[in-house]
């Protein structure tokens, strides 16, 4: 009897263990990092006069945007700059910031601790109400090349799911790497978990409570270094940031600047192609299909123009029109935005 139950249970045994470890491989928990090194780098910046776009502390050989690491908007030509505040704690001026944010319509990402998220619900719900991007900054702040792959998903993990518990919604896919310390490994295994590193082309000493540089130093540091895709490192522990961020806001204004956020260049891009064929004129506005979209899930809207270039809120009338479509962003890709179809409505 002993004999014809272990021939039965090792059968089955062995498909249960196959199927294991094919759901483990394809859920990514046993990709090799040994291939990938360990060497940690510390990130630094390259100012640059005119107001060019900063040079940073790539390491040779390295390219971040494998890794989907960014430390500026690279591409852009415009006037954009994207704030970024590290929150590990809260020192009492992350609500200021937050109404100095709203007062000029500005939004920005935080990066925030499992304490900072624990010890200050209502301020995260409160991020997350007013429209920013809240991103991951661990739970306990360590340099990652110095934690195993095991300890770095934890560190990421643990840290996304406190903010879900506290705002019923999912961690946006960034995550700033504490003390700006980094490796491939640990760049390799942040990108597995679905996220984007985010490093910065601003920073300056603000984070030692203790010793702040002053209202005016900051001002200063902005209007001398701020720059086409910008990506400024601001502390919300801060008080000189506190102090000095709606007269930075004010001037960035005044230089014609818009405050962006991540989703805009951060992310894998993605890919919409639409088609809207010509028709006769029957009163119903003109549909548009979908060929492809990568952004399953998402939003889209469409943009219709008429002949003149005017937007118009549908096509309905006989006449010459464009059309594109806008995919919101999504946990892998960015905004995305269709090709430009046009079409003809017949008498």
């Amino acid at each position: 009897m002993y004999n014809r139950v272990c021939k039965f249970i090792k059968p089955v045994f062995v498909v249960l263990f196959c199927i294991l470890v094919s759901v483990q491989a394809s859920a990514g928990k046993l990709a090799d990092y040994s291939k990938y090194s360990n060497t940690k780098h510390g990130w630094y910046i390259v100012r640059k006069e005119g107001h060019k776009k900063a040079g940073g502390g790539i390491p040779e050989g390295m390219d971040l945007s494998k890794y989907r690491a960014y430390f500026q908007n690279t591409e852009t030509k415009e006037k954009v700059i994207y704030l970024s505040f590290d929150c590990g704690y809260e020192n009492g001026y992350t609500k200021k910031i937050l109404k100095t944010l709203k007062k000029h319509n500005a939004k920005a990402i935080f990066f925030v601790t499992k304490p900072f998220i624990e010890s200050c619900p209502s301020i995260v719900r409160k991020m997350k109400k007013q429209g920013h991007l809240v991103g991951n900054h661990t739970c306990t702040h360590p340099s990652l090349p110095d934690r195993s792959v095991a300890d770095i998903r934890s560190e990421i993990k643990e840290c996304a799911k406190a903010y879900k518990k506290v705002t019923g919604c999912e961690m946006d896919p960034f995550v700033r790497p504490p003390m700006g310390e980094f490796s491939k490994r640990s760049l390799k295994v942040t990108k597995d978990l679905g996220y984007s590193t985010i490093l910065w082309s601003m920073a300056y000493y603000d984070y030692d409570a203790d010793n702040q540089p002053g209202k005016d130093y900051v001002v200063k540091h902005f209007k001398d270094n701020y720059h086409k895709g910008a990506l400024p490192l601001i502390h919300n522990t801060s008080s000189s940031n506190c102090e000095a961020l709606d007269d930075v806001l004010t001037y960035l204004e005044q230089k014609k600047y818009r405050f962006g956020t991540l989703d805009e260049f951060a992310l894998e891009k993605g890919i919409l192609e639409i088609k809207c064929p010509d028709k006769r004129y029957d009163m119903k506005p003109a549909e548009v299909s979908i060929i492809k979209n990568t952004n399953k899930n998402a939003k889209i809207t469409y943009t219709f123009k008429d002949y003149k270039g005017n937007i118009v809120s549908e096509a309905t009338e006989p006449g010459v029109y464009t059309v594109t479509a806008t995919a919101a962003a999504t946990r892998k890709y960015r905004i995305t935005t269709s090709n430009e179809v046009t079409f003809r409505i017949r008498e």
